[in-house]
């Protein structure tokens, strides 16, 4: 055993050596300070009221895609008016009145050539430009590979089927407001005639808005909110959807299509199918106002008619077929810790978010009668 010295009155106290602080033990992270080490994380202490790790995560990931996804939506839809209004005080200062303005812009042919132009620019752009700016993947959020084998016929009908069923409850709908005296009317852009008039409403109307609409909306907003839940992000992004369209009778279609479309996207793995399905009910819209116009009344909603009616027997017929599939279509379920009531008050508790659908409401009103 070692002595221990003391030292005499007056006599300096010889140095110590000193102690090496213990090595943590496996498992330990070691503070700055030497010899102090943290708890194990099972025995970190949980306070009340705070989110854990993955609730935070969970949180700070959908408060961002919610700001995209609204700082998107709210510069697609002031752009467009900033356009019009750039456009106007241009022609005005070139000494046009408003009278020559408004029949210009009222011209079958500019239409279609406007439409074109703000879908390609003014609503891609947008997108592409915040979500490149959030550090957003592109290629990662927008399926754009080969549809799933086995499934393509039946989601196509599922899909069609779904397309009319959305047109006859919405015209309902419209039906039954009007007999209240509640009076909604849209004007929408006339076709030009001729040819190339045809050829312009056609890819105004049925390859334009499919191929847009469809990146935007199941591609960057569904892949977006897909790690919170596919039912969520379905939910949510058909009723961007709906939104984006600017007027109720065009947003309970667009929000049920949105749901078909967006689950499509889901269960075959890519946006084609959607984007199918989406140009082949426009294209039917414009066939039917092209060529069935000069028909009584009578004979187009017979041919009309027949149409809804396939379609529904064809979606009728996916659901059997997919029925006794062992796997079905179902969507698959949310592996988040958040609740559903959780996610739904992050997202819209989103100033962005807030801003466009408050800008789409106000602009939908503007159509009451």
């Amino acid at each position: 055993m070692e002595e221990e010295k003391v030292n005499l009155p007056g006599e300096e106290a010889a140095p110590q050596p000193e102690k090496e602080p213990a090595a943590p033990t496996e498992g330990q992270p070691a503070y700055a300070a030497p010899g102090v080490f943290a708890a194990p994380p099972e025995v970190m202490p949980f306070i009340p009221g705070m989110l854990t790790p993955a609730l935070f995560a969970e949180k700070r990931g959908l408060k961002k895609a919610a700001l995209l996804i609204g700082l998107s939506l709210t510069a697609m839809t002031v752009l467009s008016f900033v356009v019009g209004t750039v456009i106007t005080v241009i022609g005005m200062l070139f000494g046009m009145e408003r009278e020559q303005l408004a029949a210009f812009f009222n011209d079958p042919m500019v239409m279609q050539l406007l439409q074109i132009f703000l879908s390609v620019t003014l609503f891609l752009g947008p997108f592409l430009l915040i979500f490149k700016a959030g550090g957003q993947r592109i290629s990662d959020l927008v399926p754009l590979g080969k549809p799933k084998k086995g499934v393509r016929m039946a989601l196509f009908s599922f899909g069609l089927a779904f397309c009319a069923f959305a047109n006859l409850a919405v015209s309902q709908m419209s039906e039954f407001f009007s007999r209240f005296g509640i009076e909604y009317h849209v004007d929408m852009p006339k076709s030009p005639g001729g040819v190339w008039g045809f050829v312009l409403t056609f890819l105004a109307t049925a390859v334009t808005p499919p191929l847009v609409e469809e990146f935007l909306c199941r591609g960057l907003i569904l892949g977006s909110l897909r790690p919170y839940g596919d039912g969520f992000a379905l939910v949510i992004s058909s009723l961007m959807f709906g939104m984006m369209h600017g007027n109720f009778e065009q947003i309970p279609f667009a929000f049920l299509v949105g749901l078909a479309l967006g689950f499509i996207v889901l269960e075959s793995g890519s946006l084609w199918i959607a984007v199918a399905v989406h140009a082949a009910n426009n294209a039917v819209s414009v066939l039917v106002d092209t060529f069935l116009d000069s028909f009584p009344v009578a004979v187009q909603n017979l041919i009309y008619g027949v149409y809804i009616a396939v379609c529904l027997l064809l979606g009728l017929a996916a659901l059997v077929w997919s029925g006794k599939r062992s796997e079905g279509f179902r969507l698959a379920p949310a592996k988040t810790e958040a609740t559903l009531k959780q996610k739904v008050k992050w997202y819209f508790s989103s100033p962005a978010v807030l801003i466009f659908m408050i800008i789409c409401l106000l602009e939908s009103l503007m159509y009451f009668q």
